[in-house]
């Protein structure tokens, strides 16, 4: 929609088929049509609880108790943080917006670096696979053991990905800055 605003592009463990559980997706695409037509939008989803203030590393996205501990002590803080269950909207919104990329993903030229964690309970990873071969220019990296918040992982895995991420980003710097060169524009 908006070419030439935007020069690369990074996603981490992208929601582009979240798991639905045993839903098959044409009735997601029924309950979509459903949620507008009742108007449900605001009405907690299936299976989700509100936030309780109760600490559950086990089950989380993560893979660092102590972030995970520094990041829950900070939402204990604030309320406008005490969240942690989707709306009908939310996901119908988010059900569309995927339909929408993938529709539209060829269109994407600009390069693109992809991170999938391997072990990722709320993304299926033949969504993130489908976007990257229908861009053609998606670079994807995937951590096996990782959960879903890799910004959150191990230390390992935490610096195995800003190391791709800032050598991606100065591949595409340099590149930048070869065609400034190229268009005779000095950078000072």
């Amino acid at each position: 929609k908006y070419p030439g605003y935007f020069k690369s592009v990074i996603f981490s463990s992208p929601m582009f088929s979240p798991r639905t559980g045993n839903i098959p997706k044409l009735v997601t695409y029924l309950l979509r049509a459903k949620i507008r037509l009742f108007g449900e939008e605001k009405k907690p989803f299936s299976g989700g609880k509100r936030f309780d203030g109760v600490m559950d590393f086990e089950n989380s996205c993560t893979m660092s108790r102590a972030r995970f501990k520094y990041l829950f002590d900070q939402r204990i803080e604030d309320e406008h943080y005490h969240t942690s269950m989707s709306t009908y909207g939310w996901a119908a919104s988010s059900l569309r917006a995927v339909s929408q990329l993938m529709k539209n993903a060829y269109k994407i030229k600009l390069p693109s670096l992809l991170f999938i964690a391997g072990n990722d309970t709320l993304v299926d990873p033949k969504g993130q696979l489908l976007f990257a071969k229908k861009t053609g220019n998606t670079e994807v990296v995937r951590f096996e053991n990782a959960k879903h918040e890799l910004f959150n992982a191990t230390k390992e895995i935490q610096e195995k990905y800003y190391l791709k991420i800032f050598e991606f980003l100065d591949k595409q710097n340099a590149a930048s800055e070869e065609q400034q060169a190229r268009a005779g524009i000095m950078s000072l």
